[in-house]
């Protein structure tokens, strides 16, 4: 890549930002494109050293925050103010260098960089662990790069003047003396050259360090410990920030120190240094700590209880799902019952019947071995034969029929599969095998539907009508008490409104907004299992793929299912 084409993609990378996101993408795109092993920014400080600002290394980089110019070439870089480019064996020239030493570096190359006045500011450096031919337009465009940085670090410099103005007028040194002494902030100033310079007495009783041993050192030194290379970064910058930091005290006590950093400036723009105002806050982190191990444990114990919950909640689902499954064999036990009782009727006249004409057989076969057969006693049998043939007949069509019910209704009620069907014919059968059970008592079942064609759940519709008249045959009305049960049917469309009503006395209505819920029984403990209606808003949401509501007075009860003419299709139920 040439130089103007490496220019060119730096410009396109970088045009964009500013401040801290500009030394980093700068240094990033600066070290690839020139496939160096070290890029580095840093800020100058007064005593021969200086701060990262911005790093890029292509491998482990080496931990320097803070390096010491005097051992090396970026010292010549600085003090002559000219770049200083060492194609091969620096490491040979300046043993000593902590960075060269880390890279085991051979080549380098270092731009300073000035201030609008002419002073020097900071450097940018790469190194690398080959020799480093570097043409003259590969320098002039580092020089270039050079001149953006620059332009970026007076900017940023008077951006901190303009927000932070000059607080150590001569004047108002006095007056700020005053003022900080009766403060409990720990307040204390930084040099230009990183030396405190005053201090108040909230400083020296928070840190234990006496105002004689705190002036002319360096803050790092005296309170900083892990967090040196962070602060020193941030400071390197010369603009205004917060920090919360972990810090030291004199006896090596930790405290954390949570300080506002301003930068001074004076008049003519020159950097000062820096003011820190700042408290102890380490009881406010201890409570944070505690509170945090509380969340802690308040967060394993919720999870430890939501674990329990999800498994007592799955194992209510099983055994919902068996109870459920359950109530549904008892249904069918119980249509069996039924079943067996009303065939009990044909199928004893039929057997009757053929008794007696297996007497009349007898009697005729006598009278012919007898030769006492007459015209008379002939005619007599015939009529008793076709007279039993007919009752024979009719209780077997009868029979017939209660077994055609019986074996759709349970084929229905044990299989889910969609299928097209007449709901008229569905009704009528699955009430002529609950009529035999409530038979004996004064309860009138009625049915008013239409011819209707749906695609739907056969069974689990047969089980949602048994449910609501057997429902309503057990809790609507009070032993003795005549009243009826009446379906009624009404096409809207794509839908089907089904109503199931009785004139009974009503439902509890202290039970009445949860009556669909499982185990709400107004009987519950008294042969009431509370699943009845559960099943039933169940089936009609689920599998029918419907809306069931509810209306109770004491003048009765009605439930009203809409259900979709073609109900949805459900993989677990078809298969």
């Amino acid at each position: 890549m040439s130089p103007e084409q490496l220019l060119r993609q730096l410009v396109r990378n970088t045009d964009r930002l500013f401040g801290e996101a500009f030394f980093e993408a700068l240094v990033a795109n600066l070290g690839q494109a020139l496939k160096v092993r070290h890029v580095s920014l840093t800020r100058l400080l007064e005593d021969q050293s200086a701060l990262t600002l911005a790093v890029w290394n292509d491998g482990p980089p080496p931990q320097l925050s803070r390096c010491d110019l005097s051992r090396s070439p970026g010292l010549q870089a600085c003090s002559q103010k000219e770049p200083s480019y060492i194609s091969s064996g620096v490491l040979e020239r300046y043993p000593d260098d902590p960075l060269f030493k880390a890279l085991k570096a051979e080549a380098y190359f270092g731009v300073p960089l000035l201030s609008r006045q002419g002073r020097v500011q900071g450097l940018l450096a790469l190194a690398h662990t080959q020799p480093l031919e570097l043409e003259e337009a590969d320098q002039l465009l580092l020089e270039l790069l050079a001149d953006r940085v620059e332009a970026e670090l007076d900017l940023l410099d008077a951006e901190a003047q303009r927000r932070r103005p000059d607080l150590l007028e001569p004047d108002q040194r006095d007056l700020m003396a005053m003022v900080a002494s009766r403060t409990n902030n720990l307040v204390y100033i930084r040099n230009a050259q990183d030396q405190i310079t005053w201090v108040n007495d909230a400083f020296t009783r928070i840190t234990g360090y006496r105002r004689e041993d705190a002036l002319g050192q360096q803050p790092a030194d005296l309170l900083l410990g892990p967090e040196r290379p962070r602060v020193e970064q941030m400071i390197s910058r010369r603009q205004g920030f917060q920090l919360e930091a972990k810090s030291f005290r004199k006896d090596g006590s930790a405290f954390w120190l949570k300080a506002d950093v301003q930068p001074l400036f004076d008049e003519g723009g020159e950097f000062l240094g820096h003011m820190i105002i700042g408290n102890d806050v380490t009881e406010l982190r201890q409570a944070e700590e505690v509170l945090a191990q509380s969340n802690a444990r308040l967060e394993e114990e919720v999870a430890k209880r939501t674990q329990d919950l999800s498994q007592a909640n799955l194992e209510l689902q099983l055994a919902m799902e068996q109870l459920v499954q359950s109530r549904k064999l008892a249904s069918l036990g119980a249509l069996v019952a039924g079943i067996a009782h009303e065939l009990n009727t044909p199928m004893g006249n039929a057997l009757t019947v053929a008794t007696s004409l297996e007497g009349s057989g007898r009697e005729l076969q006598a009278a012919l071995d007898s030769n006492a057969l007459t015209r008379s006693g002939l005619a007599g049998y015939v009529d008793r034969v076709n007279e039993g043939c007919r009752l024979i007949s009719r209780s077997l069509t009868r029979s017939a029929e209660l077994v055609s019910s019986f074996k759709q209704v349970a084929v229905d009620q044990s299989s889910t599969m969609r299928r097209g069907f007449d709901l008229a014919l569905v009704l009528e059968e699955t009430l002529a095998t609950l009529k035999p059970g409530i038979r004996k008592l004064p309860i009138d079942l009625a049915l008013d539907c239409p011819a209707l064609e749906m695609e739907s759940y056969p069974g689990p519709l047969e089980q949602v009508v048994t449910n609501l008249v057997l429902n309503a045959v057990t809790y609507a009305f009070k032993p003795g008490q005549p009243g009826q049960i009446r379906l009624s049917v009404e096409d809207k469309g794509k839908q089907v409104t089904l109503q199931v009503a009785d004139d009974g006395k009503g439902i509890d209505p202290e039970i009445l907004d949860n009556v669909f819920d499982p185990f709400v029984s107004s009987q519950l403990g008294q042969g009431g299992s509370g699943l009845g209606l559960y099943i039933v808003y169940t089936l009609v949401t689920g599998v029918l793929g419907g809306q069931i509501q509810l209306t109770s007075s004491s003048q009765g009860t009605r439930f009203t299912l809409t259900l979709p003419k073609v109900a949805p299709l459900r993989e677990q139920h078809d298969r």
